[in-house]
């Protein structure tokens, strides 16, 4: 199994995730984390929770709910507008740069493109966001 990102949103009516698999933004963190930092942006990876992996790895151990699923309060959240600045700052070096990352720029792009849209909507409709790690 690959790891990948998916976009998680919460609201009023509970989680959302967005199951667009986002797999070169998570191959190629470490590159845009060091270019987030050179544009004087928050990294990628910050906007990053762990809590659906880690439910699917313990088999929910360690989780005190009788769902079959983790709860929202176990997981870290973000308003979308603070994880858009890193997002359309990333989006536009790369379309301005086509060969800024060594492996898919363009997949790249297209990823982040989704995540602006995405994030963009959610925040509009005041939710709050985390790209959630999963296999």
């Amino acid at each position: 199994m690959s790891m990948r990102l998916w976009i998680n949103l919460g609201g009023l009516q509970g989680r959302q995730p967005d199951k667009t698999d986002l797999v070169t933004l998570y191959e190629e963190i470490e590159a845009l984390d060091d270019l987030a930092e050179a544009l004087d942006q928050v990294p990628l990876s910050a906007y990053f929770d762990d809590t659906d992996l880690q439910y699917q790895l313990n088999d929910g151990d360690h989780f005190d709910d009788d769902e079959e699923t983790w709860d929202n309060d176990e997981a870290e959240w973000f308003y979308p507008k603070e994880c858009l600045l890193t997002v359309n700052a990333l989006l536009a070096h790369l379309q301005a740069n086509g060969e800024a990352l060594a492996e898919d720029t363009e997949q790249a792009i297209r990823e982040l493109s989704h995540v602006q849209q995405v994030l963009s909507q959610a925040e509009s409709e005041g939710m709050v966001c985390h790209l959630m790690l999963v296999m």
